[in-house]
Order: structure tokens, then sequence, then C-alpha cells
């Protein structure tokens, strides 16, 4: 009867509730929508989260309206559409838009958008049986999301240099494409704002893993090598840029923390 009953507790523990705050989610397309104001119709509300277990999905939202304002929203999980309709009380309420099926485990994209109203967005709150090991970011600080390619090589291989070429094909503000990264240094290009774009780079020794308090100051040369196509000026910057790297590797010994990437 004991083994019954703590079976029947770890399930329950395993589909417990998971609330995603609104702070941590996107707005599509005007990315500085206030989610405190949220009403304009065409305007959606994006969370992303890593869903590992399929099955059966509750949905609701926690948001707070006006008394007697009513607000028809909108929820696509999956590619599946639920629709609720809210009143307000001036406090927060939980509107829920019913069950989604999670065919497949996998990253999940949740779309709200209103259909008539809006009001003030608290959190995205799952329960169900997909919600077991579910992965969401529920910080309010947000990185900016990335992607990196690593390529293996063999444990013990020596690696003297490696090479690779990156073309950008768009260039939105604040994007950094990280040409070659590895774990004592990184270079690439940077777009700083919409008439501003930099090439960066940096490399540091951490003295074989030590804390940087004890990293000791070393002679080094970074040789930075330009395409033929390269401008006086940009090499020059370049050079620039290489020495002032140099300057802070020698005096801050910083951790291994990167991995190979490109």
């Amino acid at each position: 009867m004991k083994i019954a009953a703590l079976l029947l507790l770890l399930a329950a523990a395993a589909q417990a509730e998971l609330r995603v705050p609104a702070v941590t989610a996107y707005t599509d397309p005007n990315p500085n929508t206030p989610l405190k104001k949220w009403a304009e119709s065409g305007q959606k509300v994006l969370w992303f989260g890593e869903l590992k277990t399929p099955g059966k999905l509750n949905a609701a939202l926690a948001i707070k309206l006006p008394a007697n304002v009513k607000a028809q929203l909108r929820l696509n999980v999956a590619g599946q559409t639920r629709e609720a309709t809210a009143t307000g009380t001036g406090e927060n309420a939980l509107v829920p838009f019913g069950e989604f099926t999670i065919a497949t485990a996998g990253y999940t994209r949740f779309e709200l958008s209103t259909i008539q109203g809006g009001g003030e967005l608290d959190a995205l709150v799952l329960d169900g049986p997909a919600v077991e090991g579910a992965h969401f970011n529920l910080l309010p600080r947000r990185n900016a999301a990335s992607v990196h390619l690593a390529y293996p090589v063999p444990k013990d291989a020596e690696i003297d240099a490696f090479y690779n070429e990156v073309t950008a094909v768009e260039d939105p503000v604040a994007t950094f494409y990280m040409a070659c990264g590895f774990h004592r240094g990184y270079f690439g290009m940077q777009v700083n704002s919409a008439t501003e774009r930099r090439i960066i780079f940096s490399v540091w020794d951490a003295a074989s893993g030590r804390p940087r308090t004890t990293a000791t100051p070393s002679p080094r040369k970074i040789t930075p090598h330009c395409s033929p196509r390269a401008t006086p000026s940009s090499r020059a910057s370049l050079a620039v840029k290489a020495r002032a790297a140099t300057r802070i590797s020698s005096t801050r010994g910083r951790p291994a923390n990167r991995s190979a990437s490109s």
C-alpha cells in the first residue's frame, strides 16, 4: 500500500505544473512590445521550450485584465490551435486553452495571439504528462539565441591551426558571426548598429587552467592574416585590435571555457 502511494506521488510530481514567465517570451514582429500592455492585434507572443516526453499537454495563460474587460485569445502549440475568452477581475486570472497533443519530443513553439483585446501577461502555465523533463528558460535574463557547429577531432590530436570561412547573408543588429572559436579565443564579425560593422576577436592564455590571479604574463605575438582584398585601413584596424587583445590577455588570465566551434 505504501509503495502504491509512493508511486502515485512520484507520478504527480512528474506532471507538476510548469510556469514559464512572460518576461522570457519574445514578441513578433515588434520585439519591443511591452507585455504589461499587450493588446495589439497581429502582435504575437512567443515562447520556445524543449518537450522531452510525448503525450498530452494542458496549457493556460495567467493574465491580468481590468474588471469586466473581455479578451479573446488564441494559442497555437505544435500546429494545434485553441481559443479562449477571459473576463477581467482586476487581478491575475488563469485562462485555460485546453489540451494539446505532443506527438514527438523536441523543441516546441508556443504562439499566443489576440483576436480581440489583451492585458498584462504573467506566465504560460503548462501541465500534463508532456511536461515531464521539459526544459524552458525560466529566468528574466535572455541570452541571444545561438547555433554552434563543432568539428570533432581525435582525443589526443595536437592541433596547430584551423581555418574557416563565413559569409553572412543577413546582418540583423546585435548579431555576431563567429568564424573561428576555440577554448582560448574567438574571431568573427559583429553588427553594432544599422551603419556599423566590426571584425572582433580575443585570444587569452589561462596558464594551463590555473585561476586568472595566478596566470603569469608572457611575451605573445599575434599576426593577423587578412584577405588580399582587405583595404589598408581594415588591416591597420585589425592589427590594433590584435595588439589590444594581446595586452589584455597578458594581464588577465581567463579560464578555458569555450568549446571549439564556428
